[in-house]
């Protein structure tokens, strides 16, 4: 469940940033329920995928330089074993664990 509530973080992120609502960073950070620190992270990766992020002091808020928005897609399904295998190159979804926790 860790993944999807990073993913609904970003999203969450984008929105207030998209709709320029997000307050000073101390704000920000509280209504996200993380640390400025963590804030700043979250934003540096969003930084990485090619958002232009800029903080207006005037206006208090964050907002896009480049005229983009971050767009999120997740799916959850649930496979057969054979399709499964074929989606992982010939392993089954429980054995690559498995084999990954065996590996390390």
């Amino acid at each position: 469940m860790k993944a999807i509530e990073q993913l609904q973080r970003l999203e969450r992120i984008d929105y207030q940033i998209y709709n320029q609502c997000t307050g000073t960073p101390d704000d920000f950070a509280r209504s996200l329920g993380v640390s400025r620190r963590q804030l700043y992270v979250e934003l540096d990766y969003m930084k990485t995928l090619g958002l232009e992020i800029e903080y207006s002091r005037i206006c208090e808020t964050f907002r896009y330089g480049n005229n983009k928005k971050l767009k999120i897609f997740c799916s959850v399904q649930i496979v057969s074993d054979s399709m499964a295998r074929n989606i992982m190159g010939g392993y089954s979804f429980n054995n690559y664990f498995v084999m990954r926790n065996y590996m390390h």
